[in-house]
């Protein structure tokens, strides 16, 4: 890794790592140093990474005319490349006015044109054969389909129909990315495909053939539900072997316990210091445990809270967690709802957590949730968890 990138992209990269720890010591400090000069550059991604910065405080004190300037100066790229052709400006812009707080109606339906002329722009190159525009195409047509039905009670399932149309388009041509969502789709039984384990692992072979990293990790999964324990450790370790944070952390976990594998403590602490590195939040937890000599117990972490803000330990998360376990686990219901969301979270941060609009749409769900729930006494200081839940 370069530790002086001069490229405005190197530089927005560089900044990243040291916002999420990883593999350099989480430094939001640096981190915003990096961001600022990535901006300076014209990078447009930077800027919007400087509104959240002010917006939250992170580093720099809060500050809304900062963060609302910074947030100008990425819409305001983001227009002019829509203007000049750009399929992918124009579906951000489109998310940036859909998701995101209380929206007007001239912010929706600026999000409707805006999504309107990606579909006509990404249709153009997808109709050519283009597998990266297809799966775009996919995730596009998705945005608009949860846009009408989140604003407007309309339910437009041929949206639905179409973006898996794309997607599975975009798999049959090769794309790794679509071709794991499509396997994803099917574990969990989603948009449109029913729960099938067979159509699944059929996907994933497809993106490990082709050596993606993810789909052997995914792979690695399917074998672990059916208690092939020793062809999911090969998996895990092909994908690690590739840098797959999630494979190193699972891999690991498996050493220590000696599951489908011979026990190997050492091994297991090399892989899950490896994931935590790469910013991996149960394998930094795991880790601390391992030093304390403690067992890396698998985290009882709120996962899609920890996937929109970065971190388990901020003080929406805590909130959670702690409202969690002195409340919500008390009932019998309660404890229902947490087997439920444990067992279908993680899947879901895994289909949707990279993309741009899933922080966008869960975040002001979740701040009005941590907010009754602040204002009902529940406390969001530091706190340790009273183990996984049953």
């Amino acid at each position: 890794m370069d530790e002086n990138p001069t490229d405005a992209k190197e530089q927005f990269e560089l900044a990243g790592k040291y916002h999420r720890g990883e593999g350099v010591p989480k430094d939001l400090e640096k981190a915003y140093s990096w961001y600022l000069k990535s901006a300076e550059q014209g990078y447009v991604w930077a800027w919007n990474m400087l509104s959240f910065y002010h917006e939250e405080g992170w580093f720099v004190q809060k500050d809304e005319k900062k963060a609302a300037y910074y947030k100008a100066k990425f819409i305001g790229q983001l227009t002019y490349d829509a203007e000049q052709g750009d399929a992918e400006a124009m579906h951000t812009l489109g998310c940036q006015y859909a998701y995101g707080g209380e929206k007007t109606q001239d912010e929706l339906k600026t999000a409707i044109h805006w999504y309107a002329k990606a579909v006509e722009k990404f249709t153009e190159a997808a109709d050519r054969g283009d597998a990266d525009a297809q799966y775009k195409l996919s995730e596009v047509l998705e945005n608009q389909y949860t846009l009408y039905a989140a604003n407007y009670m309309n339910i437009k399932p041929e949206l639905k129909k179409e973006a898996r149309y794309w997607r599975t388009k975009a798999a049959e041509n090769g794309h790794v990315d679509a071709q794991c969502h499509s396997g994803l789709s099917y574990i969990v039984g989603i948009e449109g495909h029913p729960k099938d384990l067979g159509k699944a692992i059929y996907w994933f072979t497809k993106a490990a053939e082709q050596g993606s990293p993810k789909g052997m990790c995914h792979l690695g999964d399917c074998d672990r539900d059916l208690k092939n324990m020793e062809k999911a450790n090969y998996w895990y370790a092909k994908a690690a072997e590739q840098g797959n944070r999630d494979a190193m952390y699972r891999l690991g976990i498996n050493c220590y316990k000696g599951d489908g594998i011979p026990k190997d403590v050492e091994k297991a602490k090399h892989w899950i210091t490896l994931a935590a590195e790469k910013g991996h939040a149960d394998a930094k937890e795991a880790l601390t445990r391992l030093n304390a000599g403690k067992p890396p117990e698998k985290s009882a972490g709120c996962y899609v809270a920890t996937c929109v803000y970065g971190s388990y330990d901020c003080p929406q998360v805590l909130t959670l967690r702690r409202y969690r376990d002195s409340r919500l686990s008390k009932s019998w219901l309660g404890r229902r709802f947490i087997s439920v969301y444990y067992a279908v979270s993680p899947k879901v941060v895994e289909l949707f957590g990279d993309r741009k609009w899933f922080n966008g749409l869960c975040k002001p769900i979740i701040e009005s949730i941590v907010r009754k729930l602040q204002n009902s006494g529940v406390d969001s200081g530091p706190y340790s968890d009273s183990g996984r839940l049953r």
